[in-house]
C-alpha cells in the first residue's frame, strides 16, 4: 500500500489504520490532525481515499540512519467500499 503522491510509505497497514513513515525531519503533523482525502493504491484492488487522523508520531532512523517520521494514523469516516477493498487487500496480504 502507498500513499499517491506523498514522499512516505506505509507500514503494518490494519482494518483500524496505518503507520505512515515520513522520511526527513522537516514534516509537521500534530497529533489530532486529519488528513483529508489521503489517495493510496492497493496493489491488485485499486486505488482507495480516506482521511487519516494522526494517533501519535515517534521520531525514529531508518537503516542508513537518516532522520524519519512514525506516525500512526486511524482511518476515520471510512465508506463501505472502501472498507471492501481494504478488507480484500489485507485478505490478499495475509494469504488467507
Amino acid at each position: 500500500m502507498c500513499l499517491i503522491g506523498a514522499d512516505a510509505c506505509v507500514t503494518n497497514p490494519s482494518q483500524g489504520g496505518v503507520g505512515v513513515l515520513c522520511p526527513g525531519a522537516n514534516l509537521h503533523l500534530t497529533v489530532g490532525e486529519t488528513l483529508h482525502a489521503c489517495p493510496a493504491s492497493l496493489p491488485c484492488v485499486g486505488e482507495i481515499g480516506t482521511d487519516l487522523s494522526v494517533q501519535h508520531l515517534t521520531p525514529s532512523r531508518d537503516e542508513s540512519g537518516s532522520e524519519v517520521l512514525l506516525a500512526g494514523c486511524e482511518f476515520t469516516g471510512v465508506c463501505a467500499r472502501t472498507r471492501n477493498l481494504m478488507t480484500r487487500y489485507l485478505e490478499g496480504a495475509s494469504g488467507v
